[in-house]
């Protein structure tokens, strides 16, 4: 190494505690001025998923051998006491469990039969897939079972399998076949229900823990769906000028040797570029790309996959994840990403004219469902100097990727000793990452050497503060991202230290929550990617309250197109199954839309309770929505629920612990998160736009969501205010909520 020179060593994902740098088998001073590790540790809980399934087996031997005994969540050992299941002596016995959807399977545990017998499990095998015929015997084998001791629970490693079948068989024999309990760790295979954490990684309660590195789990595509399928994909033009092109490359098909029909396929556009829109940000591991195989397999070399958030020419300025160097006629790659973050994935071969043609593009990762948001736009940005009118300290957290300083997209100091450029956030934040976007028109080195640095100090523009990384080097339009490990601070700055230079930022994206995430001055905490601006009113007026409202209620008093109350949820509202309950009464007359329940993310309103001009009550989830008719409101208070699951999408409403009939909404549907729930007001705009004809006049009181369909006996409970599960979305007794305008929260009903 030269003098001062910093390298970088490619570890490719090894695993360990230590990190030794060490000179072998001579004698040697060893100086090390600075050794950067970076690597990421995760907390990864994969969900025990057998206890949602049902059970069933060749045979029933007697009374205490139920298939279901082995899902009900008991270790115990003992079949005498129905702790086991236990078939007939069956040529070929089979236990299968239905996961009721298709599942990676990473391990399931076989917990033996402890009071005799213990041989019989000797030779059985596991199985997974998709298959019901015979009990699932027919499907992939996972595992064998060569012996197990009495009672003994052992973990079988099945690498990710996929299905919706997991059996245990033993084959070839006239047997017994007793488990007195088998779980399953797995992730669905549309794993939007998967919940991460925003620091450590997935996280799901209850889950079997282990601990990994992230690309351990992420690099293999059988732990990790293609979340490209199904999603809406563009680019910058159109061979033939058929519609559907650019979809053909998440279409799930390998086939290449016709590309007219099987790939997407650009003109030969200067930088040409294929993006797929993925919804919502998502970690992503890998992605596959297959090439043409008819000709012309040169076209893609030099091609970047790039992944980020912005949509900006076609996703074309986010962070790069690989270069194709080159690929043979119909070859299929795979490019490692190392966990990136985005919405966006994009394929684009830069800084040529070129016609750009996919055959299947396929995007392994698991979804982000606390995203971590970008504050950085709602902070106060200065800088050291100003260069010239157009290079405001600003531009820097404008929220573009644009790259040209000359247009004044980028910041732009003076050449000065240690130049600095500083975001006040207003109030103290945990940073989790910091990320620089690059110049892009000229100068790319000037970069080299700056630090970020947060803290609680705004003296000599907060170059004094903790330093969370360092640029070495960063190319021409890059942005690069600085893992920050949750360092707190009210300030993040770049400067350039101990020497005299120019420095010029293009965009800072600073991700992190502040360090009291509710509530801080002007603003409203949402578990989203932006914060939301409230009305100015004093906080004597419009407190935030924690306490709960046991015992009280929310009265709006009068129609008003300003009254209303935000409600703060447990978790966000990334929901496949919800209940809903409230007590309500309104002395509204008839021919009036009156909305109970609204939530409402940026562009649609995700889930709304109505009553209509007739009468009706009704429930809308972006859009479409079911009718009931149902007792009408009236000035005694009526305890109501409404229910939805995706899966069937069966709907129902529940008044006074009745329930309404059933009627079906949105099949497959998922209700999305970032959004905002609001009681009293419809909002017509994601903040806003509310009509007074619309608004509730009444009393609403005893509100709890849940994140599931509720068993008849558990919603009669609650209309009967007996013993029933704390609402994990909103629960009354502890909800977190903020009145706006005239709302009256008397102390007792």
């Amino acid at each position: 190494m030269e003098v001062r020179q910093t390298l970088s060593f490619g570890c490719e994902g090894m695993q360990g505690q230590y990190v030794t740098v060490t000179i072998p088998g001579r004698e040697e001073f060893l100086s090390l001025c600075e050794v950067q590790v970076l690597g990421l540790l995760w907390l990864y809980v994969v969900p025990e998923v057998a206890l949602e399934g049902v059970a069933s087996q060749s045979s029933v031997y007697d009374k205490y051998g139920n298939p279901g005994n082995a899902i009900d969540g008991s270790a115990s050992s003992d079949y005498l006491r129905g702790k086991c299941s236990h078939t007939d002596l069956d040529i070929n016995p089979w236990w299968t469990l239905d996961l009721r959807a298709r599942v990676q399977v990473f391990r399931v545990k076989i917990t033996n039969r402890g009071d005799c017998c213990e041989e019989r499990i000797n030779g059985a095998e596991i199985r997974i897939g998709s298959s019901p015929e015979r009990g699932g015997r027919t499907n992939p084998r996972c595992a064998q079972i060569d012996s197990m001791g009495p009672g003994e629970t052992r973990s079988f490693d099945c690498e990710g399998m996929q299905g919706q079948y997991v059996t245990v068989t033993i084959p070839g024999t006239e047997k017994y076949l007793t488990l007195c309990e088998v779980q399953v760790f797995g992730l669905p295979v549309n794993s939007s229900d998967l919940m991460l954490n925003e620091t450590l990684g997935p996280r799901i309660p209850n889950g079997d823990r282990f601990e990994t590195d992230i690309w351990i789990t992420l690099n293999n595509s059988r732990a990790a769906p293609n979340v490209a399928l199904g999603k809406t994909a563009s680019q910058s033009s159109a061979a033939g000028e058929i519609e559907d092109n650019p979809m053909r490359a998440i279409d799930g098909s390998l086939l290449n040797h016709s590309p007219s029909q099987e790939c997407s396929q650009t003109l030969s556009d200067f930088q040409p570029w294929w993006t797929v829109d993925l919804s919502t940000t998502f970690i992503v591991s890998s992605v596959v790309i297959t090439n043409r195989g008819d000709c012309c397999k040169e076209r893609i070399n030099g091609a970047e996959i790039r992944i980020g958030n912005s949509p900006e020419l076609g996703g074309t300025l986010n962070p790069r994840c690989a270069t194709v160097e080159s690929m043979e006629l119909g070859q299929t790659l795979s490019f490692d990403c190392h966990g990136m973050q985005g919405r966006y994935v994009t394929v684009t071969i830069p800084r040529r004219a070129e016609s750009l043609t996919l055959c299947e593009v396929q995007v392994f990762g698991l979804p982000l469902i606390f995203p971590v948001p970008n504050v950085a736009p709602h902070g106060i940005a200065s800088q050291s100097s100003i260069y010239m009118d157009g290079n405001e300290a600003q531009n820097a957290n404008d929220g573009s990727l644009s790259a040209n300083a000359l247009m004044g997209q980028c910041t732009h100091t003076l050449k000065e000793w240690s130049p600095w450029w500083r975001l006040d956030l207003k109030s103290e934040h945990k940073i989790f990452s910091v990320a620089l976007t690059n110049r892009g028109d000229c100068c790319k080195n000037r970069i080299n050497s700056a630090e970020i640095r947060i803290g609680n100090s705004n003296e000599q523009g907060g170059i004094k503060n903790p330093r969370c990384g360092t640029v070495f080097r960063m190319d021409y339009e890059e942005t690069l991202s600085f893992d920050c490990v949750g360092m707190q601070g009210q300030y993040v700055t770049v400067t350039i230290p101990g020497r005299a230079e120019y420095l010029s930022l293009c965009e800072v994206q600073v991700f992190g929550r502040p360090v009291s995430p509710l509530i801080f001055p002007g603003y409203l905490s949402i578990e989203a990617d932006w914060m939301i601006l409230l009305p100015k009113t004093s906080p004597e007026q419009n407190p935030v309250k924690q306490n709960g409202l046991l015992g009280k209620a929310f009265i709006f008093p009068e129609e008003t197109d300003s009254s209303y109350v935000v409600l703060s949820p447990a978790q966000p509202l990334s929901l496949g199954a919800f209940t809903l309950c409230m007590k309500v009464a309104s002395e509204l007359p008839p021919n009036r839309e009156i909305i109970l329940f609204s939530y409402r993310t940026k562009h649609y309103d995700e889930l709304n309770v109505w009553q209509e001009f007739n009468g009706t009550f009704s429930l809308y989830l972006s859009g479409p929505g079911v009718h009931f008719t149902l007792p009408k409101l009236d000035t005694f208070r009526s305890h109501m629920c409404v229910t939805w699951e995706s899966k069937s999408g069966l709907t129902a409403f529940w008044v006074n612990g009745k329930r309404s009939l059933r009627k079906v909404l949105r099949p497959g549907h998922r209700i999305q998160p970032q959004g905002i729930v609001m009681l009293g007001q419809d909002p017509d705009t994601f903040w806003g736009s509310f009509e007074k004809a619309q608004s509730f006049v009444g009393e609403i009181s005893d509100l709890y969501m849940w994140d599931r369909v509720l068993s008849p006996s558990i919603i009669h409970n609650v209309y009967l205010d007996h013993s029933f599960p704390k609402g994990n979305i909103f629960d009354w007794k502890s909800l977190s909520y903020k009145c706006t305008g005239n709302v009256i929260v008397p102390s007792e009903l």
